[in-house]
């Protein structure tokens, strides 16, 4: 985790930090760095199994790959809307966390046991209270 916030500071120091300033390049170059490791253990149901950049209306977006311990194809949009709730938190009052925000978007994307996709959270800095 050591290698994963110095190479993340790294990265914030060598971008603009104009809001959404980050290149896909630039972008899979940190998701290239995340995936060797992964997958990642959250929680007793949470696997993030991958990241991937997306280019998606104009803005690069980090994407997350989450795998949730559970048989359903379904989770309902009051869990989504937890999550969001969390994931904002996170990203917008962690320092380093908000520095890379303000480069990119970020997409949560969560599969079930068997890899149905299940639903998603996204946001941008603009979603930051």
């Amino acid at each position: 985790m050591k290698k994963f916030i110095i190479f993340i500071f790294l990265c914030i120091s060598f971008s603009s930090t104009k809001v959404f300033a980050m290149t896909l390049a630039e972008c899979n170059i940190i998701s290239s760095t995340l995936n060797a490791d992964f997958p990642l253990k959250i929680d007793a149901k949470t696997t993030v199994m991958s990241s991937v950049c997306l280019n998606k209306k104009r803005y690069i977006y980090l994407g997350y790959l989450m795998r949730l311990e559970v048989n359903n194809s379904k989770i309902s949009q009051d869990y989504l809307k937890l999550m969001k709730s969390y994931q904002l938190n996170f990203w917008c009052t962690e320092p380093e966390q908000l520095k890379l925000l303000k480069l990119l978007g970020i997409n949560y994307s969560y599969v079930n046991l068997k890899g149905e996709f299940m639903g998603e959270t996204i946001f941008t800095i603009k979603d930051c209270p």
